[in-house]
């Protein structure tokens, strides 16, 4: 199935991941929510993720 992200949501997207640095994805140990919770990062790291498979899904070079 083919996913579609309008050019305002991908602008969005984009948007929250130049507010702060997304947590690492590659690590295969859970990120931990018993304690301090930055609320800009989780948003940015879920920004990358959707983006990232986005851009792969389509061959597109990534531009953020």
């Amino acid at each position: 199935m083919e996913h579609y992200l309008s050019p305002e949501k991908i602008r969005q997207l984009k948007e929250v991941l130049s507010r702060a640095e997304p947590y690492p994805t590659d690590n295969a140990a859970p990120l931990s929510f018993d304690g301090e919770v930055d609320f800009d990062r989780e948003c940015a790291t879920m920004a990358k993720l959707l983006l990232d498979m986005y851009y792969a899904e389509k061959g597109w070079e990534r531009d953020y």
